[in-house]
Formats: C-alpha cells, sequence, structure tokens
C-alpha cells in the first residue's frame, strides 16, 4: 500500500474510532420492539461485520445505505440464505439492482425471516397441542442518484408484513441515505479512497397491529466510514467501521475488512458488536459464491450468498449512447454538407447556364471554373462548360476571329475527345486562319506554340509568344488579337487574385502540453455547447466554443471533425459568393483542424495554384 493510501485508511478508522461512543453493555432492552430484520441482509456485508454503509455499492447496498446503489455500474443479482438453529429460524434474502448512466439506479429486494417450532400457550399459560410459526418479510423498491463525483443520495420505499399465530399486519416504511467520497468532496487527493455514509432505516417508521396493539419498528440511524484502495501488487483492500443506534438500544459498532488476494478469491473479517465474523468470496467471471460466519449468541451462524453482475456496465453504455449520438450528429452534418454543396452547385450552374443563354461566355466559365472548384466531378459542369466552349467558338467563327474560335473549340476537345462538332469547328478555324495569315513556317510554329499555351492556362508563356510575333510583323492582325486576348485574361486573373498564405515552412511541432484534468472537463464543456449552439442554428458560436477547446484540449473527442466540417462549408458559402479570401481561411482552418482531409487540401491546392500562375504572370508577389 502507498503511503497516501496508507495515511488515508488511517484516517477514515481514526474517525470513526473518535465518533463511535465507549461500547456499553447491550441495554436488557435489546431485545425489545426492533425487528430482526434490521441487523442487515447479505452474505459479503454481516461477514465485514456489518460496517457496510460507506463501502456499499452494489444490489447488497439496498439493505443498508440505498445511497450505495449509485455506484452499482452494472445490472446486479444477488440472494442470501443463513440457518440459525439456536431460534429455530432462518432468512431469506434477495435483491436486483439495475443502473443507469443517464436515471440513477433503481433496485428491488426482498428480506423474509421465518421462525418455527413456537410452543402454543394460553392465557393460564398452559400448552396447547401443536407447534405455532411466525414470519416477517421486507419488500424494498429503491433509488439513487449521484450527484457529480463525490456525492449520492438514496432512499428506499418498503412493505413490512408479518404474521405470528393466524394473525398478521403490514405497514409502509422509507429508509434514505446519503454517502460522500472525501477525495473529490474536499479536493484532497490524499483522501483519494476514503468515503463516509449516513443511512437511516425507517425514516418512515412501520407500526404493525397483529391483535390489540400496534407495535412500532423504530428509527435505526447507521453512520461509517471506510476506505477502498490497492495494496503493492494489485491486490484490492477495503477497510470500514461504523455504528448504529436505535431507541432502546445501546450504540452498537461495527468493523470489517476485505482482502482480494486473487483475481477469483477475496478473504473477508469483522467485529459486529464485538462478536467475531468471517467470510470469503470465489469469483468465476461475473458469478460470485460467498460463505459467511457469525459467531452468534447461542450457536455460530452459517451464511451462502450467490451473486451475478450481467450486461454492459454503465460507463460502457454511456459511451455507445454518446456515440450513437455522435454518429446521428455527424451524419446530420454529413446530410446537411452535401445540401449545402449541392445547393451552391446548383447556383453556380444556373447563373453559368443563363450567362451562356445571353451570349456572356466570359461570365458563364468562370462561374463553370468556381463550380468545378467545389466539385470537379459532376458531369454537368463539364457537359455545360463543353456546350460553352463549343457556343464561344462558334461566336468567335462568326466574328472571323479565327484564331481564338480554334482555342476554343481545342478547349471544348480537350474536355470531350470525342466531340465530332468541335473537332470540326476547330478544322475550320484553322483552315481560315492559314488562309488569311501570310507566315513561314517558323513563324506559324511560333504561333502554334503561343496558341497551345494559351489554351493550358500558360499566360505568361502565351503572351511572350504572340508579342514576339506581333514584333516581328505588324501585318500579323491574328498575333495582335491573340496578344490583346492574353492580356485581358491576365487583367482579370489578377483582379480576381485569391490571396493565399504560401504553405508554411515545416517547423518542430511544439512540445506536447500537458492538459490538467480542468482544462480537460472546460474543453468537453465547450465542446458540448458548441453542439446545442450549431444544432440551434448559432453557427458562428459553435465555431467559437469549438476553437476554444482545442486551444485547452487539442485532443478533445470530435471537435477537431465538426471544426473542420463546418469551416469546409463556411468556406463553401463564401467560394459561391465570389468572397475568396474569406473561403479560403475558411478551408485553412478546416485544414490545420484536420490535416487528413483531402477536401480541404483539394480546395486549398486549386486556390494557390491561381495564385502561383497570377505571381508568374505579374512577375512577382501579387
Amino acid at each position: 500500500m502507498s503511503a497516501r493510501g496508507i495515511a488515508a485508511a488511517g484516517l477514515a478508522l481514526g474517525l470513526a474510532a473518535g465518533l463511535l461512543p465507549a461500547p456499553a453493555a447491550v441495554a436488557a432492552e435489546d431485545g425489545g420492539t426492533r425487528s430482526p430484520l434490521a441487523a442487515g441482509a447479505g452474505t459479503r456485508s454481516l461477514a465485514l461485520g456489518g460496517a457496510f454503509v460507506a463501502i456499499a455499492a452494489d444490489a447488497e447496498a439496498l439493505a443498508w445505505n440505498p445511497a450505495g446503489l449509485a455506484l452499482a455500474t452494472r445490472t446486479g443479482f444477488e440472494a442470501a440464505h443463513d440457518d440459525r438453529p439456536d431460534l429455530g429460524s432462518s432468512v431469506e434474502h434477495a435483491a436486483l439492482v439495475v443502473p443507469s448512466w443517464r436515471w440513477g439506479s433503481a433496485a428491488i429486494g426482498i428480506h423474509h425471516l421465518g421462525v418455527g417450532g413456537i410452543e402454543a400457550r394460553d392465557s393460564r399459560d398452559v400448552a396447547l397441542p401443536g407447534e405455532l410459526s411466525s414470519s416477517e418479510t421486507e419488500i424494498a423498491f429503491g433509488y439513487a442518484r449521484a450527484l457529480g463525483e463525490a456525492w449520492s443520495l438514496g432512499a428506499a420505499l418498503k412493505l413490512q408484513s408479518q404474521s405470528l399465530a393466524g394473525f398478521g399486519a403490514s405497514a409502509l416504511a422509507a429508509d434514505a441515505g446519503v454517502r460522500v467520497a472525501l477525495g473529490p468532496a474536499l479536493h484532497a487527493r490524499w483522501l483519494e479512497g476514503v468515503a463516509g455514509g449516513l443511512a437511516i432505516r425507517n425514516l418512515l417508521e412501520p407500526a404493525l397491529r397483529l391483535d390489540r396493539e400496534s407495535v412500532s419498528d423504530p428509527r435505526v440511524w447507521r453512520g461509517g466510514l471506510g476506505w477502498q484502495g490497492a495494496l503493492a501488487g494489485g491486490r484490492e483492500l477495503s477497510v470500514a467501521l461504523g455504528v448504529d443506534h436505535s431507541a432502546g438500544v445501546s450504540a452498537r459498532l461495527h468493523a470489517g475488512a476485505e482482502l482480494r488476494v486473487l483475481p477469483l478469491l477475496a478473504i473477508r473479517g469483522g467485529l459486529d458488536d464485538g462478536r467475531l465474523t468471517a467470510g470469503a468470496g470465489v469469483r468465476w467471471h461475473d458469478l460470485e459464491i460467498s460463505y459467511g460466519f457469525e459467531d452468534g449468541t447461542l450457536d455460530p451462524i452459517h451464511r451462502v450468498g450467490v451473486s451475478h453482475a450481467f450486461g454492459r456496465s454503465t460507463a460502457a453504455r454511456r459511451e455507445a449512447s454518446r456515440a450513437a449520438a455522435e454518429q446521428a450528429l455527424q451524419a446530420r452534418l454529413d446530410d446537411e454538407f452535401q445540401r449545402r454543396r449541392a445547393r451552391q452547385l446548383g447556383d453556380l450552374l444556373g447563373r453559368a447556364e443563363e450567362a451562356r443563354q445571353r451570349s456572356d461566355f466570359n461570365s458563364s466559365l468562370e462561374l463553370l471554373g468556381a463550380a468545378g472548384t467545389l466539385d470537379s466531378a459532376d458531369t454537368r459542369v463539364r457537359a455545360l462548360e463543353i456546350r460553352t466552349q463549343r457556343e464561344l467558338g462558334l461566336s468567335l467563327e462568326s466574328d472571323r476571329d479565327f484564331a481564338a474560335a480554334a482555342l476554343a473549340f481545342r478547349r471544348a476537345l480537350a474536355l470531350a475527345p470525342g466531340d465530332t462538332a468541335a473537332l470540326a469547328g476547330e478544322q475550320r478555324a484553322r483552315a481560315r486562319m492559314d488562309h488569311l495569315a501570310v507566315r513561314d513556317s517558323g513563324r506559324r510554329r511560333a504561333f502554334e506554340v503561343a496558341l497551345d499555351a494559351f489554351a493550358n492556362g500558360d499566360l505568361v508563356a502565351a503572351r511572350a509568344g504572340f508579342a514576339s510575333l506581333a514584333a516581328r510583323d505588324s501585318a500579323d492582325t491574328e498575333a495582335r488579337a491573340m496578344l490583346r486576348r492574353t492580356q485581358e485574361a491576365i487583367a482579370r486573373q489578377a483582379a480576381a487574385v485569391v490571396r493565399v498564405r504560401p504553405p508554411a515552412e515545416a517547423v518542430a511541432a511544439p512540445p506536447a502540453r500537458v492538459v490538467s484534468e480542468a482544462d480537460r472537463r472546460q474543453a468537453e464543456e465547450l465542446f458540448r455547447r458548441g453542439v446545442t449552439a450549431l444544432s440551434a442554428g448559432r453557427s458562428d458560436d459553435a465555431l467559437h466554443y469549438w476553437e476554444l477547446a482545442l486551444s485547452l484540449d487539442p485532443a478533445v473527442p470530435n471537435a477537431a471533425r465538426y471544426l473542420n466540417r463546418e469551416c469546409l462549408v463556411r468556406g463553401m458559402d463564401a467560394y459561391a459568393a465570389g468572397r475568396l479570401d474569406e473561403a479560403v481561411g475558411f478551408w485553412e482552418k478546416a485544414q490545420r483542424a484536420d490535416p487528413t482531409d483531402a477536401r480541404a487540401a483539394g480546395f486549398l491546392e486549386r486556390a494557390r495554384e491561381r495564385q502561383q500562375r497570377t505571381r508568374e504572370i505579374l512577375g512577382g508577389s501579387p
């Protein structure tokens, strides 16, 4: 055991010992009206001497401190049986707890005491033939809920019934309890594993009337401290002290300890108001069989019990529920992403079609370029661009601008090599161009190279080629026209330049920052606020919350993914509206949030290619 664990365990025992009064002689009225069921139930708890108020954390807690039900992590069932030969009685106990990470823990239990062989006598104390029997049963319904890491509260509603010699009665009762983990409650790490508990049995006292008079089952106060932790080698140890007191009965001291020497074997021992108790438990997977011994007043008491845990833990169910909620949200975000992209793409295509119909081919092609950035695989973009290039070629051909017409037809062919109309148009335009232009083979070849450069978007090379031809022959109208067209294209591209920061030089990543527990919790809370804000339509607030969350804890689950997705969508909105600088800013945020996202990388790559081309055109940084 570590020094911290020893100190915590010592404090638990010391505090409990200081709180307990010196054990007085058991009063003669101990056998008064307090029900025998008030002694508690369960093989493990009774093997620990009844010191169970602070460490109860399963179905057995229903009989000791209902607040302990909140600590159950899996659905669990337990049953126990003991014989008491000195009284000719037997006790049966069974309980089931069903915990929920969202709603708390619910439990149901039954505790039954049966006594036989009671001698029958009349009012003159004359023995009568035959024997009588007596039984007492308690059915309890409990509920508990954890309030943070430190506190848990619980309560139980009970139906008590008793029968004796043909008489019977029933009454309602209620228990209540509280448990506190002192480490989290006092923010003291050295108190980790120390817990305190207080329970009241029969907070609502029942009164049973078998014949003429009602007899109440008095209230019982239980308190205790305990420590649970691990020794060197990983062995689990639990130590606990407790006290209980009720009207007419002296305070009783309880102490117990449990050591799990092997994963499948636990040994237990304790003192129950001075009487020795002991026991052991053998666990196999989720099943445990327990034995308990108590040095009874007349004869020893032997108990046997079985417990079994079912299903997934509350932590696993919480994580599964959270994962399902995140998947649902992610699916909604994916759907919204696709809808918004489809809407943006449809808007760009519609505007491009309108521009084509009014013969504004340059505007149509610019809009189609933006649409291709959003979805380069959409066949509608390609089909409309082919049609627009063909119609642009026909329009230029009718204006006798055969070089530009040939260029438009060539671009259509680049998109659709099998387009016979585009092929025929290029051949016509080239034939007319060759017929009108008087060039030797060298100048004809230079014109072809410059025209190819223009078609491929290399405006710098195209400008240099056409300028050289125009300078060599002032009568070459085709070269001068293409030079003018090239310069106009350069001006348009410079005006629409996207000021994208070039990729940063690779630098060594800063050392990982140690994230405190407080920062981690705050980051998770900020992430949840961002999800709430996004669900309410406040996407600006959502982005702000997620960026703050990642600044506190870069590993906060899903924040980077959600930030990436929203920035992609916001960037597409800005791009479709022509706000290119804003679009690139969002895409850069998306890439920082998820460096592996191919979409953000693709958007930025196309934008940077465009900037680089403009930089080359202007001869420097734009």
